[in-house]
C-alpha cells in the first residue's frame, strides 16, 4: 500500500521536481517565471521557497504563501500545492488561497483530490477557516477535486477583469 505525504521542500526532492517540469515542458507548458530559477542553483530555490512562506523577499503584490510537494512512499514527486495566508483583490478574482498541481505523468489517478485535502488540513492547521480555490472553467479534472473536497461554487463565467472563463469555490474548513 502506497503512502502520500505533504513534505517541505527539499533538496532531496530535486529529481522528481525537475521530472514534473521536464513533463511540463513536453507537454508545451512552461513554469512560472521564478520557478525557472531552480535551473541554476535547486538549493537556493529551496530556501527562497523557504522565504517566501516567511514573508520574506516576497515580489512586489504578493502576500505569503507556503509550498508543500505531494511524496508518494518517501520518495517520488507526485506534486505540489501551495497556501497563501491572506488574499489580495487579484488573488479573491484568480489564485485564490490555494493552488495545486499533479505532474501530468500522475493525473487521473486520484492524486489531485488527496493532494487537495492534505493541503486543506495544512489550511485549518495554520489557522484559515475558509478557502477560496479558483480554476478555468475549462478545467473540469479541478472543478471536480475541489467539489469532491467541499468545494461550494460561488462562481462561475467569463470574468472580464482576467479575460477569461472562471470558477470560484469556497471550503469551510470548520465544518469541514
Amino acid at each position: 500500500m502506497e503512502t502520500l505525504e505533504l513534505v517541505t521542500p527539499a533538496v532531496e526532492y530535486e529529481a522528481g521536481f525537475r521530472g514534473m517540469l521536464a513533463e511540463l515542458a513536453q507537454q508545451g507548458r512552461q513554469a512560472g517565471g521564478w520557478l525557472r530559477e531552480c535551473n541554476d542553483d535547486f538549493a537556493a530555490f529551496v530556501q527562497r521557497l523557504a522565504a517566501f512562506a516567511a514573508g520574506e523577499y516576497l515580489p512586489e503584490g504578493w502576500v505569503p504563501y507556503t509550498t508543500f510537494w505531494l511524496i508518494r512512499d518517501g520518495r517520488e514527486f507526485i506534486g505540489e500545492s501551495g497556501i497563501r495566508s491572506a488574499l489580495t483583490p487579484a488573488l479573491e478574482i484568480e489564485g485564490g488561497h490555494i493552488w495545486y498541481g499533479i505532474r501530468p505523468s500522475e493525473q487521473r489517478k486520484g492524486y489531485g483530490t488527496k493532494l487537495l485535502a492534505l493541503t486543506l488540513n495544512k489550511a485549518r492547521e495554520m489557522g484559515l477557516m475558509r478557502v477560496l480555490i479558483t480554476c478555468d472553467t475549462a478545467n473540469i479534472g479541478s472543478a471536480k477535486v475541489i467539489e469532491h473536497n467541499g468545494g461550494v461554487l460561488a462562481f462561475r463565467g467569463y470574468d472580464a477583469r482576467v479575460g477569461k472563463d472562471k470558477c470560484r469555490y469556497w471550503i469551510d474548513l470548520l465544518h469541514r
